[in-house]
Order: C-alpha cells, then sequence, then structure tokens
C-alpha cells in the first residue's frame, strides 16, 4: 500500500511541475495574443497602421481584452493543420524506436539471448508510456518486461539501457554543440536579452557571461586534476565521477559489440529522425512553414531539452522551449505556442497508445514461449 502511494505521490508532484509550467506558457501567450488581437482592432478603428499604433495595454478595458482567448486560437490552429505531415511525424518517430529496439538487441545479444525485435520494441514503446506517467520510470518498467519474458537478469538489462544512454548524452551534446556552431549568436542573443536584459557587442565568445563560465569550467578541471585525491573523498563528488565513469565505460562497451559499425548506424538514425519529426512538422502548420531545417535544429535541441525536465513526457517544458526557440526567429508567441502542442501531444499520445496495446500484445506474443518453456 505505501508503494502504492509514494508512486501515486510522485505522479502528482511530477504532473503539477509540468502542468505549471505548461499553465506559465499558455498564461505569457495568452496574455500577448489578447493585446495583439485588441490592437489590431482598435489600430484598424483609428485608420492607423499596425506599425505605427502606439496603443498600449492600458488602453483597453478587460471586456475587450477577454473577447480573445488563446485557448480558441489553438482549436483553430489544430483544425487547419494538414495532417498528412503530423502522421509523417509519428512514423519518423516509430522507425526511431524501431532502431532503438535493433540496438538494444545489439547489446542484449552478450547475455546469452537473442531477444526478438517484436519484444524489444514493445518493450521500447512500454517504457515511453511509462515516463508520460511518471518521468524515468520508463527504463525500469521495460526493462522490467523484456526480462520477465526473456527469462534475463532486470540488472543486466539495467546495464544494456545505461550504455545506451549514454550514446544519447553524447548524441543530445554533439546536437547541442552543431546548434551553437551554426546559431550560436542569435540562441545566445536571445538568451542574454531574456535573461540578463541586454546584449554584448561582438558575439557569444565575447561576451562577459559566456567567458566567465568557460573560465569557471577550465578552474573546476584544473582543480579537480590536482587535488583530484582530496575532492573523491566527498560522497557528492565521488558519486559524480563514478556516473562519469560509467558514461565513459558504456560508450567503452560499443567497440566490444559483434557489429560495432551497425550500433552506431542505428544511432545515428534514432538522433536523425528525431531531428526530423520536430522539422517535418513545420510543413503541416503554415505559420512556419517556411523556415528553414537549421531552425528545425534550434526547435529540436529546445525540445528535447525539455524533455529531460522532470515532467510526464516532458508537458510544459516542452511548450515552454519550443516556444521560446522559435520566437528566436521572429515566430508570435500565439503560434508558436500552437506549433509547440502541434509537435508535443501527437507524440505523447501515440507513446500511450502504442504503449497500451504493447502491453497486451505482449503476452499474446510470447504464449508459445511461455508453454514450451513449461513443458
Amino acid at each position: 500500500m505505501k508503494k502504492y502511494l509514494i508512486s501515486a505521490l510522485k505522479f502528482l508532484l511530477f504532473l503539477s511541475i509540468g502542468l505549471g509550467i505548461l499553465y506559465y506558457a499558455y498564461y505569457t501567450q495568452n496574455e500577448a495574443y489578447q493585446l495583439a488581437e485588441a490592437k489590431k482592432a482598435g489600430c484598424a478603428a483609428l485608420g492607423q497602421a499596425i506599425e505605427a499604433c502606439t496603443l498600449t495595454a492600458e488602453d483597453f478595458t478587460e471586456a475587450e481584452l477577454s473577447k480573445y482567448v488563446l485557448m480558441r486560437k489553438l482549436k483553430r490552429d489544430f483544425a487547419s493543420l494538414n495532417y498528412l505531415w503530423v502522421f509523417a511525424s509519428i512514423g519518423l518517430f516509430m522507425i526511431s524506436n524501431v532502431s532503438r529496439a535493433i540496438q538494444w538487441n545489439m547489446l542484449l545479444k552478450p547475455l546469452g539471448r537473442n531477444v526478438s525485435l517484436a519484444n524489444s520494441f514493445m518493450a521500447v514503446m512500454i517504457g515511453y508510456m511509462a515516463n508520460s506517467v511518471i518521468p524515468r520510470a520508463g527504463e525500469l518498467v521495460r526493462c522490467g518486461f523484456l526480462s520477465r519474458y526473456e527469462k534475463l537478469p532486470v540488472n543486466k538489462v539495467l546495464g544494456t539501457v545505461a550504455m545506451s544512454r549514454s550514446l544519447d548524452v553524447l548524441m543530445l551534446a554533439l546536437a547541442i554543440g552543431l546548434m551553437l556552431a551554426l546559431e550560436g549568436d542569435l540562441v545566445w542573443g536571445f538568451i542574454e536579452e531574456k535573461a540578463f536584459a541586454g546584449k554584448s557587442e561582438g558575439g557569444m565568445l565575447s561576451n562577459p557571461w559566456v567567458l566567465t563560465f568557460l573560465g569557471l569550467m577550465l578552474a573546476g578541471g584544473i582543480t579537480f586534476l590536482v587535488f583530484r585525491k582530496r575532492l573523491l573523498q566527498i560522497p557528492i563528488i565521488a558519486r559524480i565521477w563514478a556516473i562519469a565513469l560509467g558514461f565513459w565505460e558504456g560508450l567503452k562497451t560499443i567497440g566490444q559489440l559483434e557489429k560495432p559499425f551497425l550500433f552506431v548506424f542505428h544511432t545515428v538514425v534514432i538522433w536523425v529522425m528525431y531531428f526530423l519529426m520536430h522539422y517535418v512538422v513545420f510543413f503541416a502548420f503554415e505559420p512556419v512553414a517556411h523556415l528553414p531545417p537549421v531552425v528545425g535544429l534550434t526547435v529540436f535541441v529546445f525540445g528535447s531539452l525539455g524533455i529531460v525536465i522532470p515532467a510526464p513526457g516532458g508537458i510544459g517544458a516542452f511548450q515552454y522551449l519550443v516556444t521560446n526557440a522559435l520566437i528566436i526567429y521572429g515566430i508570435a508567441g500565439d503560434d508558436a505556442f500552437s506549433f509547440s502542442n502541434v509537435i508535443f501531444f501527437p507524440i505523447f499520445f501515440s507513446n500511450i497508445i502504442v504503449g497500451a496495446i504493447s502491453v497486451g500484445l505482449f503476452p499474446y506474443f510470447n504464449r508459445g514461449r511461455e508453454l514450451e518453456e513449461a513443458a
């Protein structure tokens, strides 16, 4: 009973975090949308061009502003979508999951069991469904399902997932690096304007905040190298160091696989599909359909960072970060918020639906195996 109560409290906590961020993003964009729409009507009545119009929020009554509701715009935006591209995005996501299942099977093979692709794929989808309820629970749940039906030790299966996640961290870091190389000054200028209310001259590397951060990183690295033995006696530093070593060991294990290049190929496929599933949705929504792939990269990176936030499926954080990523490129906040939901919810509900179907199909696909082992 206590175990279920703790799980329920965790779910409510993480859901509250996600919904709180989502509400903040909605509330902020709703205010901006109300003012923008009221200005359009007010400036037109005055015969003024919107660019030259000086009306502010104080010039409108609450009733005049409340006529415009972002939720109604969201409904209109979803009704106007070209759903061919939305389903294409879901298809690309499923391709990435097939590659992830194949990649996982390659890690499981040294454990002495040829796991079926159907089982590993269903376990992956069940894991995503679990993450949509309790963040970070998916890894444990998918390992539990696979261990039960494939008769593998849970701890060893968890070890293979840790190796896979090590490579995911590296791929995300590469995606962030590519975004910074292509759009670093633009992105940093926006972050600085939002966070520090100012913009430096000369680009990202001349910014005092960036230089201070890099200086602290360098000083910290040198301090650790010089005083490593003493610092590793501090429990929290020892734990962080153990995680870093585990990450490195996970990456080294890849070279010991039977087909390491095929493993890396599927890793690349997973992340290319992740990028494409974000970018193709641009064509479904007219306000962003003209944006080039580099904007898709920025949206993909911001969205991926949103998924890292401990909220069910990244809800709230994903919308907030993707909305701000598009605002960088001059997309209106209300359109950007709509688009963040256009990307998020089809994948979110696909995870829940396919994951639930997988829970039902797992016993069916393994019925013969259970009878065989019983005999």
